[in-house]
């Protein structure tokens, strides 16, 4: 880049020089200063800058930006009361600016596909519409500052799958499409668990309900997974298995070209989704809580058996920062830049982001500055997108 580039980005706002920072990069944490030319990072060196125009970060942390490739939150901010649909827009800008704020710049907007078999969420076929238009409206008029994607997560026991999901398989940020069936065939453990979970306490009435779901399975859930395979690897979208219980659920999906096992509920699972060359993606919530709240694995325990490669944000946005600070002091990850990869570096090489993910020399300029108070917790200060600031 030469200096006339440097010089026009500096005096339209797109170069800038952080200091005094201890970034963290791929494999180290070392405190220094990185030059942003244009968006994109131009120098990354160790010490702190001169240069009158350069920003002093006070010795806090320097991330890239999270790249968060599971997350519904957008569902509160579109159903934020049993009953109500907020605008899609609008929904839409409140979602995004939760997400800034809790340092991640790329996302995967998750929506479901269906009704989840019949456990209570019929209005997702009602809110499904109206979250995908805001997510473009807002899109398009340029008012959100994460850069997102879809992330669909379609219900094979849905009987209108096909034709529901197809117009969306086509959809030009479609990244990510995960087969969820929530079933009492797939596990009734766990099937009981959710429908307690939902307020539904009385025997007989879960008892009716459970084999209520069990009449959904006429043999669509198969029919759509093989649908489901034949689409993406027609179009080229990457496949995901989600909730795996037994080494059976992953290597039935690792058979029809899944690559991505998306929480798995047990060891069994998530050993059978590594032996079969799955990237496995697990949720951070699960690490701040110290385990499962269905009581499901610990991902405490499958990082520590080599069982992760991507944190996720599931259903809260702030998960992420709270479990890369909690591993590191609870030894379970045992660096900073190990715990930071699996929200940034990781997720942007398994889904083809290779624009983003690190702090290196002509990278996208996407970064987080955290500090952290007495109390040990980490606060998102500052985070750019490009470059350009977007929490200040």
């Amino acid at each position: 880049m030469n200096q006339q580039t440097v010089s026009r980005a500096r005096n339209n706002g797109t170069c800038r020089v952080l200091t005094n920072a201890r970034i963290v990069t791929s494999d180290e944490a070392f405190c220094g200063t990185v030059e942003i030319v244009g968006g994109i990072i131009r120098s990354l060196d160790h010490g702190s800058s001169r240069l009158s125009h350069a920003e002093d970060l006070e010795g806090d942390y320097l991330f890239p930006g999270f790249i968060d490739v599971h997350t519904d939150h957008l569902e509160k901010h579109a159903v934020p009361r049993a009953g109500t649909y907020w605008d899609g827009a609008i929904a839409a800008v409140s979602y995004d600016a939760v997400l800034i704020a809790s340092g991640i710049t790329t996302v995967f907007d998750s929506v479901c596909v269906g009704a989840m078999g019949a456990s209570g969420k019929d209005y997702r076929r009602d809110i499904l519409p109206g979250m995908i238009a805001g997510i473009d409206t807002a899109y398009d008029r340029g008012v959100l500052r994460a850069d997102h994607y879809l992330h669909l997560r379609a219900d094979v026991l849905e009987p209108s799958l096909p034709e529901t999901i197809d117009v969306l398989l086509g959809h030009p940020r479609l990244r990510f499409v995960t087969v969820l069936e929530d079933s009492p065939r797939r596990n009734l453990r766990q099937y009981r668990t959710i429908l307690r979970q939902r307020g539904y306490n009385d025997e007989a009435e879960l008892e009716r309900l459970i084999e209520q779901a069990r009449t959904l399975d006429d043999g669509r859930a198969e029919h759509h997974r093989h649908w489901l395979s034949d689409k993406a690897a027609r179009i080229g979208f990457l496949l995901g298995s989600h909730d795996d219980v037994t080494a059976e659920h992953a290597q039935q999906a690792a058979g029809l070209g899944m690559t991505i096992s998306e929480f798995p509920l047990t060891h069994e699972a998530a050993s059978a989704a590594r032996k079969l060359d799955m990237s496995i993606v697990a949720g951070a919530p699960n690490i701040v809580r110290d385990g499962s709240h269905a009581g499901n694995a610990a991902v405490k325990d499958l990082i520590q058996s080599e069982l992760v490669d991507i944190l996720s944000s599931d259903y809260v946005p702030a998960s992420i920062l709270q479990a890369i600070f909690h591993g590191v002091r609870t030894g379970i990850v045992e660096s900073l830049p190990e715990a930071v990869a699996l929200a940034t570096h990781n997720p942007a090489r398994i889904f083809g982001l290779d624009d983003r993910g690190r702090i290196a020399p002509d990278m996208r300029a996407d970064l987080v500055r955290v500090s952290q108070n007495d109390a040990n917790t980490p606060l998102v200060r500052s985070v750019w997108v490009e470059g350009r600031a977007v929490v200040k």
